[in-house]
């Protein structure tokens, strides 16, 4: 996502869900109830601890030509949040997100990936579906059902 494309992408984006969604500012607090949208330009990452999530914005070189990078931000999630940490890989172009979900699931989490069949574009699916690494696949207007049924248990 380029920059300066993010801010009004995050304030649509909030305007139309039930939650909270912010642009991701760097030493911002996750906090339950909020979605944070990684900021153009800028790689996001989750530092702090399970009880203290914060957001890390870094300006290091992109990884697989991507900056942000989904591998990047599900890697240290996996690492902050461990066995709680729950992925969804939607639609989008390319593997990023992969590493990533494999990521998550080497500690325990779960990784929730949207069908292709309702995908604009199903290349991030596609490869975590392909690589074995979906927990369950759902089509898109079924994702957050699942979402609440899978960050219950």
């Amino acid at each position: 996502m380029p920059a300066g494309f993010t801010k009004s992408l995050s304030d649509r984006l909030n305007w139309q869900s039930k939650i909270t969604v912010h642009e991701a500012e760097d030493g911002m607090f996750i906090k339950p109830g909020h979605a944070i949208k990684a900021k153009g330009g800028l790689h996001m990452e989750v530092g702090g601890s399970g009880e203290k999530p914060y957001i890390v914005l870094s300006d290091t070189p992109p990884r697989q030509s991507l900056k942000p990078n989904a591998d990047i931000m599900m890697e240290s999630v996996a690492k902050v949040f461990k066995e709680r940490s729950v992925a969804v890989v939607l639609t989008g172009m390319g593997s990023d997100g992969t590493k990533g979900a494999s990521a998550i699931q080497r500690m325990g989490g779960k990784v929730l990936v949207e069908d292709e069949s309702s995908c604009v574009v199903a290349g991030m699916p596609g490869s975590v579906i392909k690589a074995g690494l979906a927990d369950q696949v759902y089509p898109i207007h079924r994702i957050a059902r699942a979402m609440k049924k899978m960050m219950r248990s």
